[in-house]
């Protein structure tokens, strides 16, 4: 089977493209919790935690957003990466920072003041 075929099976209409560089907000939605299709690109985007060292799968992380949606941050995929549980509560104790200086590129500041940056999953061209 081709691809195409594969993609007419699954009915599979439009891919939609990951993003790299600024992000022009396209995608982002007025709401808390974000759809199926972001939670999807987020993860594939980004398939482990996000914090330095993390080795757990995006699947069963918390999809987290960097600027807090109550002070203001939006829901598009330039706010949100999985964190998984302990990470997700570690950037909210006092000292600790999380950036996202474009989408899929995380930015940890430690309490300690060391800066560590993590960013998207290559995937082959």
């Amino acid at each position: 089977m081709t691809l195409r075929g594969l993609l007419e099976f699954l009915n599979i209409r439009k891919l939609t493209p990951v993003i790299r560089g600024p992000c022009q907000h396209a995608g982002a939605e007025h709401r808390y919790r974000p759809s199926r299709k972001l939670q999807h690109l987020v993860r594939a985007r980004n398939a482990t935690c996000t914090a330095p060292g993390c080795a757990r799968r995006a699947a069963s992380c918390d999809l987290d957003h960097t600027d807090p949606h109550h002070q203001g941050g939006r829901t598009c995929d330039c706010n949100l990466g999985g964190a998984c549980r302990t990470h997700h509560r570690l950037k909210q104790r006092p000292g600790w920072q999380l950036t996202q200086p474009e989408p899929g590129t995380f930015t940890w500041t430690t309490a300690a003041g060391r800066t560590y940056t993590q960013t998207p999953d290559p995937y082959p061209a």
